[in-house]
């Protein structure tokens, strides 16, 4: 049975990473995730999801540019 393609590195940077990626989009996207997920605030993520239980234990600014950001990235690939 073949191993797990990804390897944790602890000395890995997720900024030097996120620096590494392209698309700005996505480079971006990933930047406001990043800033999102240290930012205190009660919330969980998933692969793709963002799981919030109130409203009140975000960082609303954040979400507000996390929504709009996503929003019309979606807007943009996918509209005709």
């Amino acid at each position: 049975m073949p191993g797990n393609k990804t390897i944790p590195n602890p000395e890995a940077s997720v900024k030097d990473f996120l620096q590494a990626v392209e698309d700005p989009s996505y480079r971006k996207d990933g930047f406001t995730l990043l800033e999102l997920r240290t930012r205190p605030g009660k919330h969980n993520t998933g692969k793709s999801c963002l799981y919030i239980k109130n409203l009140s234990d975000v960082d609303q600014d954040v979400l507000e540019v996390l929504i709009a950001e996503s929003y019309a990235y979606t807007k943009t690939k996918y509209d005709s």
